[in-house]
């Protein structure tokens, strides 16, 4: 797999490092499944507005891997919140962009 290259300053060090302790320290098997359950469905709804687009193809794959790891860590254990799921929570109705 290959990375983005940053060089992050001192600084910029400390606060990714203590962004890290503080999503070990408060997140759990059931949070982790709800994120994995949002980033998906943010996915699904990017692949599908930009279908004519490089980047469609590449949420859509996402979305998938993002659900095959969902169904792995839910098979005998803690399951996602299915609130999580409905869709007007990633298509906003276009009366309320205008």
């Amino acid at each position: 797999m290959e990375y983005r290259h940053t060089q992050p300053t001192e600084h910029g060090s400390i606060t990714q490092r203590q962004q890290v302790q503080w999503t070990m320290d408060a997140t759990g098997p059931h949070e982790i499944l709800d994120t994995l359950v949002v980033f998906a469905n943010i996915c699904e709804a990017r692949a599908l507005t930009l279908l004519d687009t490089p980047l469609g193809p590449w949420y859509q794959n996402m979305s998938n891997v993002l659900r095959a790891a969902m169904v792995l860590g839910s098979q005998s254990g803690p399951k996602p919140e299915i609130s999580f799921e409905n869709p007007s929570l990633y298509f906003p109705d276009v009366e309320t962009l205008n």
